[in-house]
């Protein structure tokens, strides 16, 4: 949908029509506080405020009522601009969140939906409406990356987001092709750009998806520990129960804990192990107590693991050699032999070590 589609006419609407419509609407109450698919760079809110009730139909009106429930944004009901709601009869419309999924895509619709988006960008370099070096680079983090990354259970996601500022004349091509293929206008789009000022930040990977020798589109995602760092802050946040109302905190909070998954870091692991990964990562327990009390239970004694597999990683790192770590283990009170035994469900993470290992005659 398109900016102010509240307003457009409803005649001829059918369902599809309408899930397109909540789902603007949806968005813009959820992301009331932020500039996210903004067409004018203010909050959301502003637009809110602008709303002209006198416009729009009595479905619309149902939409707003639903969303505004939902998101546990009542506060916008004593706006001049929506006090009429309160005189609505409202009817039950869940049967649009039902529809949810049919604005999802899977990576694969990406795939060919860029595939097309590049035959459109070497037709626009053709006609000279681009530079004939233009390439078009799209660095993806959120639910794409979480998709690709294969972190989320339906490996759906409803758009790109990109933290490269993209063309306007690109712009037009991207809703031109989710005109003809029925997707969301906004299926790529550089919103995020406005939160995140310095993408180098992050640590891109790029894709391979292969366009032909002559691609006009290179696909990056940031790293797995680059969307942990980004998301696990929110989980924080949500689970002391503080409401960011820019987010959806609940979708953070599950998708922190698949990514923490995906690096063998969940209810069992052995505490100093999750410790030593996540420290790694410049993720401290200090700053999210929160986060590893739903690892750790509580009372858990981890020291004496912690210095031992901390041995063993220094060794994997090239920080220490084997003969110091046999060191160590001796003062506390191990053999080396003892220790493979003890942490054997861990030895798959430690290649090196095990080599040197192997080299002294170890097990």
């Amino acid at each position: 949908m398109l900016k102010e589609c509240y307003y457009f006419d409803q005649s001829q609407y059918d369902n599809v029509d309408y899930i397109y419509l909540h789902r603007f609407i949806d968005r813009m109450i959820q992301y009331r506080n932020s500039t996210k698919g903004s067409y004018d760079g203010q909050k959301r809110i502003e637009e809110i405020k602008r709303l002209d009730l006198e416009r729009v139909s009595y479905n619309t009106k149902l939409i707003l009522l639903h969303c505004i429930y939902k998101h546990n944004a009542v506060e916008l009901l004593a706006l001049p601009s929506l006090k009429g709601l309160a005189n609505i009869d409202y009817k039950d419309i869940s049967f649009l969140e039902e529809k949810k999924q049919f604005m999802k895509l899977k990576v694969e619709d990406f795939y060919n939906n860029i595939k097309k988006l590049n035959e459109e960008i070497k037709n626009l370099i053709s006609q000279k409406k681009l530079d004939a070096d233009y390439i078009f680079e799209i660095k993806c983090i959120g639910g794409f990356a979480m998709s690709y990354w294969k972190l989320r259970e339906s490996g759906l996601t409803e758009d790109m987001d990109s933290l490269i500022e993209i063309n306007s004349i690109v712009k037009e091509a991207i809703r031109n092709i989710a005109k003809s293929e029925e997707l969301p206008y906004d299926w790529i789009n550089d919103t995020m750009v406005n939160f995140y000022s310095n993408p180098d930040k992050f640590h891109w990977i790029e894709i391979p998806w292969f366009f032909g020798k002559d691609s006009k589109i290179k696909v990056y995602v940031c790293s797995k520990e680059d969307l942990l760092k980004n998301k696990i802050h929110f989980a924080e946040k949500y689970l002391e129960g503080i409401n960011n109302q820019d987010r959806d905190a609940e979708v953070d909070y599950k998708d922190t804990f698949s990514i923490l998954n995906s690096f063998g870091i969940s209810v069992g692991t052995n505490p100093a192990m999750i410790r030593i990964k996540l420290e790694e990562m410049g993720i401290y327990k200090k700053d999210y107590p929160q986060i590893f009390a739903r690892l750790i239970e509580e009372g858990e004694d981890e020291d004496e693991d912690y210095y031992i597999l901390k041995g063993m990683r220094d060794v994997e790192k090239g920080k220490k050699d084997l003969d110091s770590f046999v060191d160590l283990i001796s003062n506390i009170g191990y053999s080396l032999d003892e220790v493979i035994n003890t942490y054997s469900m861990y030895l798959s993470e430690f290649p090196i070590f095990m080599e040197n290992v192997n080299k002294k005659g170890g097990l």
